[in-house]
């Protein structure tokens, strides 16, 4: 789940929400930036200290601190909506 402020295109940063196995509210896990054309995803220091922290998507983003480049390697651009 992302934040209210889904448009990317109009925004720099948008908050990533997790809703946890067996949780009955979501939690904050981390943002998405714009970097030019490229969305960088950082996981929140809060959330990669809870003991039941899990990955958004293990094969590109693993439970790491610092930036990672998601979907599908370093170039992916940024589109609106309807061209992606």
């Amino acid at each position: 789940m992302i934040s209210d402020r889904t448009d990317l295109q109009q925004s720099e940063t948008a908050f990533v929400w997790i809703w946890l196995p067996g949780a009955t509210q979501p939690i904050a896990s981390g943002r998405l930036d714009r970097d030019r054309d490229v969305l960088v995803f950082t996981y929140g220091r809060r959330y990669l200290a809870r003991d039941d922290a899990i990955s958004l998507f293990a094969p590109e983003l693993p439970l790491a601190s610092g930036p990672q480049l998601p979907l599908s390697g370093p170039r992916r651009r940024v589109y609106p909506r309807c061209c992606a």
